[in-house]
């Protein structure tokens, strides 16, 4: 599968078919998926993280911070622009082939975390496998981490990401809900995010 099929499609194969409407149509851009709500936002602690959090363009801490986020295709790549409250911030991400099988690619920056995909019903997890800086991985002390997972409830898409790293602790959380645009109001419910079923 290749051309304009969808980069989760593309890595997530058969079990694409598995996952809630809303998030398939969230990650379908044809040519732009346009989604907006609201977001819960923890920024970092430690002060020198809070200084890379800056300098990455993170959004800082607020409660049922407006969130409007944009899916487009640039090829065969994914750009998803987040906008937090008028912090805007994008990431690539594309499929690529690994002998471990379908992995989804995703820059930050100047880093490339590699993410291996589970599907089901109630949504996305995602699980790091590794972390690069210009091809170069990074060792464990100086790896980011990435926590992230998706859900789907009542329509709505719910999203929960943390990035940390070793020693500084969080650079930034956040968790929020989500409803295609212009389809009415999300309430702030961004504390319900419910577990697999």
């Amino acid at each position: 599968m290749t051309g304009h099929t969808p980069v989760y499609q593309r890595v997530l194969g058969e079990d694409w078919l598995r996952l809630p409407e809303v998030t398939r149509q969230l990650h379908s851009p044809a040519p732009v998926s346009v989604f907006e709500g609201t977001a819960d936002i923890e920024g970092a602690e430690h002060p020198l993280a809070t200084l890379i959090a800056g300098r990455a363009g993170l959004p800082q801490s607020g409660a049922g911070v407006p969130a409007l986020i944009r899916v487009s295709m640039d090829g065969d790549t994914e750009i998803i622009t987040r906008d937090y409250g008028g912090t805007v911030f994008e990431t690539r991400q594309s499929a690529v082939s690994t002998p471990r099988g379908m992995r989804l690619r995703e820059q930050v920056g100047s880093v490339v975390f590699t993410l291996r995909l589970e599907a089901g019903p109630h949504g996305l997890d995602f699980h790091q496998e590794n972390a690069t800086v210009m091809g170069v991985p990074l060792p464990g002390f100086l790896r980011p981490i990435l926590h992230a997972r998706e859900r789907a409830d009542a329509g709505e898409h719910l999203f929960e990401v943390e990035v940390a790293l070793p020693g500084l602790g969080r650079l930034v959380r956040y968790r929020g809900r989500l409803r295609p645009s212009g389809t009415g109001p999300v309430l702030p419910r961004s504390d319900e995010m419910k577990s697999p079923v």
